[in-house]
């Protein structure tokens, strides 16, 4: 009993399920991280009394454990440009778990860290940052921290401190490439990592900002991608003196792109 009620004052759980039904997802997390992770830094490590590690448990609809996701992952590192660096979370720093209607697991951080992996547990796209704190310099890989990140069907809307915002598409193979080719032009790409070019050139994966010099990309897109583009709330909110406190998703089938 005193166990049960140190977990239920010191920690949460999060619970997702696929849309439609299906596989659901399931975290413990601490209900802070004890430290914070210093805005994002690269480098920082966040403590809590929960422990340094945790599990992330995919289950079918009979509670048959799929896959297990280590978190933090052992591997767990950035490409910024030329630079591979590891990186340093903690349960506690996150925020949102959900899946998209494809099947794909999104895990959100504190910082606006993305994790996203397939049924199986296997990394569907290299981690990276929904919003980028402009204040840092960019290669330190630095994020901005969140208010709110809502899961949707098509990805993850995220608001940060500063009153930016940013929604994340995840798609596949199966989208028309032109939705993508004709993304706004302060988007940007994140593309998987192949195997053989961790250790290559800086463009091999990562992210990169779209342009026409990018449709050829689309004549062949690989079996998963995403696109994040940013937008105007921070100088919205500047200019209007207000400040946004929460981000809702209109449903997709009152979008004018169905995404």
């Amino acid at each position: 009993f005193e166990l049960s009620r140190l977990l239920s004052t010191t920690t949460t759980t999060f619970v997702a399920g696929c849309p439609n039904g299906g596989p659901i997802a399931a975290v413990t997390a601490p209900l802070s991280t004890g430290g914070g992770s210093g805005g994002g830094g690269i480098g920082n490590v966040s403590t809590s009394g929960f422990g340094s590690r945790t599990t992330i448990r995919i289950m079918n609809n009979s509670g048959k454990l799929m896959a297990a996701i280590p978190f933090p992952p052992k591997d767990f590192s950035l490409f910024t440009g030329t630079q591979q660096i590891q990186i340093h979370r903690s349960p506690g720093d996150i925020i949102a778990i959900g899946f998209t209607s494809r099947c794909v697991l999104v895990v959100v951080l504190r910082d606006s860290l993305v994790l996203s992996y397939d049924l199986l547990g296997k990394r569907v796209l290299p981690p990276f940052f929904a919003l980028i704190d402009r204040n840092g310099e960019r290669n330190l890989g630095k994020g901005m921290d969140l208010l709110e990140a809502r899961i949707f069907e098509g990805g993850v809307a995220v608001l940060g401190v500063d009153m930016s915002s940013a929604v994340v598409e995840f798609l596949d193979e199966h989208d028309d490439p032109s939705y993508a080719d004709e993304a706004d032009v302060t988007s940007r790409r994140i593309v998987p990592l192949m195997p053989s070019q961790s250790d290559q050139s800086p463009s091999d994966g990562k992210e990169g900002k779209l342009s026409a010099s990018a449709s050829p990309f689309f004549l062949a897109p690989p079996p998963h991608y995403a696109i994040i583009t940013p937008l105007p709330t921070a100088m919205y909110s500047r200019s209007n003196h207000i400040a946004f406190r929460c981000i809702a998703i209109l449903p997709r089938q009152y979008a004018p792109s169905c995404r």
